[in-house]
């Protein structure tokens, strides 16, 4: 997967997602696969490290930090910090 962007805009992710703009949409989302289309997602064993707030870090399959059934909101949302989900 080629990587077009250095950053992500997770509001347009998802079906439906959490800020409708066709454009965007299907621009980061690629709806077939159901992921967003600027995360590596497949390099690394297909997971990330990542770097809570109080300081540790641990890796993670994006799976475990995102996930929707097509047509209802998220229902597990890392990279929204409007979301009150906890860690």
């Amino acid at each position: 997967m080629l990587i077009r962007a250095d950053h992500f805009m997770p509001m347009y992710w998802g079906n439906p997602p959490r800020v409708a703009d066709a454009t965007m949409n299907d621009r980061l989302w690629d709806a077939e696969r159901g992921i967003p289309t600027t995360l590596a997602i497949t390099r690394h064993s297909s997971g990330s490290n990542y770097v809570f707030a109080d300081g540790h870090s641990k890796w993670h399959k994006f799976e475990q930090t995102w996930q929707q059934t097509p047509g209802q909101p998220s229902i597990r949302d890392w990279y929204d910090p409007l979301r009150t989900e906890k860690l």
